[in-house]
């Protein structure tokens, strides 16, 4: 229960102290009471994680700004505890489904949220001004919405699922609708994207043989999202439709400033969260057209291997690549992908939060950290029960 308790009430700052002592106190009464083994969590996996975040400390120390760079890297405190007490003290899947429950059940809070905040503040809000008035901690910039969309294949295979009781797929249903019109509400590109293609590509892997599951999920599909996202688009405007055409050219100034760090210091990099210090001098020698005075400064290069890569150098980087492949491979491997309510929705969530890696995620935001090593624990933990 304390992994469901943070999980949720980490969205919320006020509650956020409580969250974290709830998870620092079982987890220390775990080890004090002897209850702690890492013989069952899975060996490659826990030496990755090992070799990244040693990579994450001593950039961090051998870096040209340590103080930020620690500050920068407490995210992984707390995502640290949730991976071991998920790896190695959750016996089954009915934890896992408890905890991804609370999760989502917390992102449904917050998109709700953001719709009552889009109605109040009408078409001219600023959809940056609009994400950061909520309070949300998980949110910041409106690609933040992107967490819906990686969270979405959960309770969309739940809705078309023709085991699960009527009542759990209507309430699953109406959490789909609430995601896909608050990341059209905030007008999220990436969100978008990802959410047309979580719908679609779930529906295909969910398929059940000799029925029109896929008719009718295609059906349940237009109605949950495309006919929503198109309303709310169009009352708001159609802002989300004019800035499709924007999705890589914003970014390839920031990608070239990062390559250049990475080219700076190799090895072990500037240091995590240094990119907003160097963005400037690095910004004039890119040449990039908003190096201009009083254009807006961006602390993160929309990149999360990029990031990794000039922040953590080719170590941390190689490490993260481990973590991701070692994940990707228990999911693709080791899961039972014939269960469509954990294991098929576990791996798409997992392709979408690697895509959006390629585009916009970065480890300063708490909610991308923690589905990392939430994904390692949940994996070890399902991979271990499936090979039982």
């Amino acid at each position: 229960m304390a992994v469901a308790s943070y999980l949720f009430l980490a969205w919320f700052p006020a509650l956020s102290p409580v969250a974290l002592v709830t998870l620092a106190v079982c987890l220390a009464s775990v080890f004090l009471l002897g209850h702690f083994s890492t013989g069952t969590g899975d060996g490659r996996l826990n030496a990755f994680l090992i070799v990244f975040l040693a990579a994450s400390g001593v950039s961090a120390m051998l870096g040209g700004s340590p103080q930020r760079s620690l500050a920068g890297s407490m995210p992984m405190i707390p995502a640290m505890a949730v991976f071991m007490l998920v790896a190695y003290r959750f016996e089954g899947r009915r934890q896992v489904l408890q905890a991804l429950s609370a999760l989502i059940f917390a992102a449904f809070v917050a998109s709700l949220g953001l719709l009552v905040n889009a109605a109040d503040a009408g078409l001219s809000s600023d959809p940056r001004m609009l994400v950061q008035s909520l309070g949300f901690s998980q949110f910041v910039v409106p690609n933040d919405v992107a967490v819906l969309a990686i969270l979405s294949p959960f309770p969309i295979a739940v809705a078309l699922s023709s085991s699960a009781n009527r009542a759990l797929r209507i309430a699953c249903l109406a959490i789909v609708v609430t995601f896909a019109c608050a990341v059209v509400a905030v007008q999220s590109r990436l969100g978008t994207l990802l959410f047309l293609l979580s719908g679609v590509v779930t529906v295909v892997a969910t398929r059940e043989r000799g029925k029109n599951h896929a008719a009718r999920g295609m059906a349940l599909l237009a109605c949950a999202l495309v006919i929503p996202a198109i309303a709310v688009d169009a009352w708001l405007g159609w802002p989300l439709l004019h800035k499709t055409a924007h999705v890589l050219d914003t970014r390839f100034s920031l990608w070239e400033v990062a390559f250049q760090m990475l080219v700076e210091r190799p090895i072990l990099g500037h240091g995590p969260n240094t990119f907003g210090l160097a963005w400037d001098v690095h910004l004039s020698q890119a040449g990039a057209p908003s190096a201009a005075p009083g254009m807006e400064r961006t602390p993160w290069c929309h990149s999360l291997l990029l990031e990794i890569a000039a922040e953590r150098g080719l170590v941390g980087l190689g490490a993260l690549l481990g973590v991701l492949g070692r994940i990707g491979y228990l999911i693709f491997r080791r899961l039972d992908l014939r269960d469509p309510v954990l294991a098929v929705p576990l791996a798409l969530s997992f392709v979408l939060f690697s895509l959006a890696a390629l585009f916009e995620l970065t480890l300063l935001r708490q909610w991308v950290v923690t589905l990392l090593f939430l994904y390692a624990g949940m994996v070890s933990v399902i991979s271990r029960t499936d090979r039982k």
